[in-house]
């Protein structure tokens, strides 16, 4: 049975969102999903992209937040300016939340690399010249940030279904409007 939803227009773009999340959007209250954490960040982003635009000088102050991608995690949720500050901090939960879930993931491979390793030479099946992409998340711990967006979404996939949760529902990664 799907859920009843509501179409709202905010900065000219229409948001089709859940009942049940508008509500807790507007009543003040905490979402219960990730999916509506990110629904509240969005109307803000573009309500105040749309003041900004109507009177640039009243406006010009108004902040947007951290950055252009945001992931949320149950109750947590961080706004990132690029594709590897997520993969830090997705990687950095798992790290702190889920230590038994990162030592799985880190046995998997993609064809011939990994994700996440402790060696941050097992992340590139021997290519040195692509070093410079592994980042550390924890001590001992690095994570390939080479990765292209489809790339980002399969990894979050991966890491968080590991971890036991379920997408939109416990963890949701999108990118703001700009």
């Amino acid at each position: 049975m799907t859920q009843p939803h509501a179409s709202i227009t905010v900065a000219g773009r229409s948001l089709e969102l859940p009942l049940e999340s508008l509500h807790q959007i507007v009543g003040g209250a905490e979402p219960a999903t990730s999916e509506a954490l990110f629904l509240r960040a969005e109307i803000r982003r573009r309500t105040a992209l749309a003041l900004r635009k109507a009177d640039p000088k009243r406006y010009r102050d108004i902040r947007l937040g951290g950055g252009s991608y945001w992931l949320g995690i149950g109750q947590q949720h961080w706004q990132r300016r690029t594709l590897a500050e997520i993969l830090v901090t997705a990687a950095r939960w798992l790290h702190d939340e889920r230590p038994d879930a990162l030592l799985r993931l880190s046995k998997r491979r993609k064809h011939s690399r990994a994700y996440i390793a402790q060696d941050p030479a097992a992340l590139y099946a021997g290519r040195a010249d692509l070093a410079s992409f592994a980042k550390p998340f924890a001590p001992g711990w690095y994570v390939d940030t080479n990765l292209s967006a489809e790339n980002t979404h399969r990894f979050l996939d991966d890491v968080f279904s590991e971890a036991g949760l379920a997408r939109r529902r416990d963890w949701l990664f999108a990118r703001l409007s700009v």
